[in-house]
């Protein structure tokens, strides 16, 4: 694997070249995409969610940049890009930051529950640099605690929970009474909508 970092035309570039699997030409358009995986087939173990490089397109774009792959197909390695622009020297300490006004009219109290740790973090700063509050849990007794506490408007719940798995947890959600809301008060909830 290499890495290479340069500068060109006010920009930075940051590649990352490796000799792996390679990509086919067709999964490329779709890369970046939110939970797309080039091979879902493969076993869970060895494969993601789909939210990484969602993830770094959501954090590149909010710098004003882009990422982009490349690959000349299967066995023939990758090659991944960013591209941030060079900041300018600015002539005062202080700088003006421009808040998009949707992010916060359309923000949504977003509960995440999964076991695995990486994923619900990732899925959590994916979501809350789209402007969401999220409250992380990662069993089903957390997800119970947190959820009537924080009466969030959205849960997402991994179904494979250990001890006790998310359809117990929305079972057990529904029975209160806090938690019964007609879709003209909150969004609809979504129970379970995490994978096993």
């Amino acid at each position: 694997m290499r890495l290479i970092v340069e500068i060109r035309d006010n920009n930075f570039f940051i590649r990352v070249q490796d000799n792996g699997r390679g990509i086919d030409a067709s999964a490329l358009p779709c890369l970046f995409d939110l939970f797309y995986q080039v091979d879902s087939a493969i076993d869970r173990a060895e494969s993601g969610l789909g939210i990484g490089l969602a993830l770094v397109k959501s954090l590149v774009t909010m710098h004003g940049g882009e990422v982009w792959a490349q690959s000349e197909g299967r066995g023939k390695g990758s090659e991944f890009v960013i591209r941030l622009p060079c900041l300018l020297q600015l002539s005062s300490a202080h700088a003006a930051c421009r808040i998009d006004p949707k992010l916060s009219e359309n923000s949504l109290s977003i509960l995440v529950v999964d076991d695995n740790r990486d994923a619900a973090q990732s899925l959590s700063l994916l979501l809350s640099s789209e402007g969401h509050t999220v409250w992380l849990a990662y069993d089903g007794y957390q997800a119970l605690q947190v959820a009537l506490n924080k009466l969030p408007e959205v849960v997402l719940l991994d179904i494979g929970l250990p001890g006790m798995d998310g359809y117990a947890v929305a079972q057990s959600l529904r029975q209160h009474s806090e938690m019964k809301m007609t879709s003209s008060d909150r969004p609809e909830w979504l129970w379970p909508s995490g994978r096993s």
